[in-house]
């Protein structure tokens, strides 16, 4: 297991003086980018071949959320490829041992010539395979989130220029931080699952759409042709 291990710091805390969802999501996903960097995987490497890893889904179990200050690690694991997919854990655990959070996530291999995920290239998946452990023994969903019949439509929003990342797209967290206005207070929430559909860029307008249910919340962040760009379930304790 790769593992980073750091204190959690004021700006990645809410009012709670706890760490937020798009804080814990950034941590997961810088692990998994600084263990890809070290492995000689990292941006460089795929962008001689015009690639990038990108993200498809998270489901993510969340026990307990880290305070100000809290010294944390962070650890991931690729545990398995397909022809399309790359598959990978991620935990987090506090100084003694507890298991705050405890992640699955699918990512695909794009290429920007051709402008569609392709198939992954043998030297990629060479270069993970001695870092590959066992999956976590987590029930863990599958990748596809199922929409519920209704939703409430909310107020608009445009993409801001502070939201796009290296790939000229909304960065994966970002989406987790549109999501805190329509979620239930984290404190209260389980497990967290993200399904991404379309690539938001800049200028684009999102529509929120909200389902409250008795076992879930599920949103729906859209574009103005009624086309999802993420699909956000949360589910409480």
């Amino acid at each position: 297991m790769y593992t980073i291990k750091g204190r959690i710091g004021y700006s990645e805390c809410g009012k709670n003086w706890r760490l937020t969802l798009p804080g814990l999501i950034d941590r997961l996903q810088d692990c998994s980018t600084m263990q890809s960097e070290d492995l000689g995987m990292g941006e460089a490497f795929v962008m001689e071949y015009g690639a990038a890893w990108i993200l498809a889904s998270w489901d993510i179990k969340l026990f307990r959320f880290p305070s100000h200050g809290e010294l944390v690690e962070t650890g991931t694991w690729p545990y398995d490829f397909n022809r399309l997919f790359g598959f990978r854990n991620h935990i987090m655990k506090a100084e003694d041992g507890e298991v705050l959070a405890a992640a699955d996530s699918q990512w695909f291999y794009f290429d920007f010539a051709r402008k569609r995920p392709v198939r992954i290239p043998e030297i990629v998946v060479n270069g993970y395979e001695n870092s590959f452990e066992e999956k976590l023994p987590y029930d863990f969903s599958s990748r596809k989130i199922p929409l519920p019949e209704t939703f409430e439509e909310k107020e608009s929003f445009v993409v801001r220029k502070m939201d796009i990342d290296t790939n000229d797209h909304v960065n994966n967290a970002v989406y987790a931080a549109f999501a805190l206005d329509y979620l239930p207070p984290v404190e209260r929430l389980k497990e967290i699952r993200i399904e991404y559909l379309k690539a938001a860029v800049l200028s684009d307008r999102i529509i929120p759409a909200v389902y409250i249910g008795e076992e879930r919340t599920v949103l729906n962040l859209k574009g103005e042709d009624g086309k999802p760009f993420v699909v956000i379930e949360a589910r409480e304790r």
